[in-house]
């Protein structure tokens, strides 16, 4: 009885019975349990990976003085809570953000995501982060979404220093995210 009740709530978080769309076997990284696919450019890695979490790194070597960069993006899929609508998970994600050391918003806006879902979009720079790439100032990007009983956000943070640069390698990550 355990194990079927274990294999249930599995499900629902995961989103078992949702068949993934035929645009994710275009994606060469697909995480079938949390129901997401992606498209990693060679030079990235999974740092971590779980049922409900992955995490992926590039590191670019050292210039000059400069110590290496740190390029992240992590996804986190969540059973989402009864009820919950894209307005007030966005609204929600704003207020805890905004008391972030030295959080400021750039862009925050509920919009179509490029895989056509409904999704809210939050891109802000943090001052001194205590989970930024090396707890240096850093900017970050996020999508959420809500879907089949679930919260699945993916957020991409790369150093403050030069961050269009590095904005403009992550981008392509996360407008290739697609979930089912």
């Amino acid at each position: 009885m355990r194990l079927f009740l274990f294999i249930i709530l599995l499900c629902s978080l995961s989103g078992c019975g949702h068949k993934a769309p035929a645009a994710a076997n275009l994606r060469n990284h697909r995480n079938e349990i949390a129901g997401f696919a992606l498209n990693l450019p060679e030079g990235w890695i999974a740092s971590s990976t779980g049922n409900d979490r992955e995490t992926y790194l590039r590191v670019l070597p050292a210039d000059g003085k400069k110590p290496p960069v740190r390029l992240m993006i992590s996804v986190l899929v969540e059973s989402a809570p009864k009820g919950l609508d894209l307005a007030a998970f966005f609204k929600s994600a704003r207020e805890q953000l905004s008391r972030q050391n030295a959080y400021s918003e750039r862009q925050a806006l509920l919009t179509q995501h490029a895989s056509g879902l409904p999704a809210y979009l939050i891109e802000a720079d943090l001052g001194r982060p205590t989970d930024g790439p090396e707890g240096r100032p850093c900017r970050f990007k996020q999508f959420a979404f809500l879907l089949h009983g679930r919260q699945i956000v993916i957020t991409a943070v790369v150093p403050a220093d030069d961050a269009d640069r590095h904005m403009s390698e992550v981008d392509p990550i996360l407008n290739s995210f697609l979930t089912w």
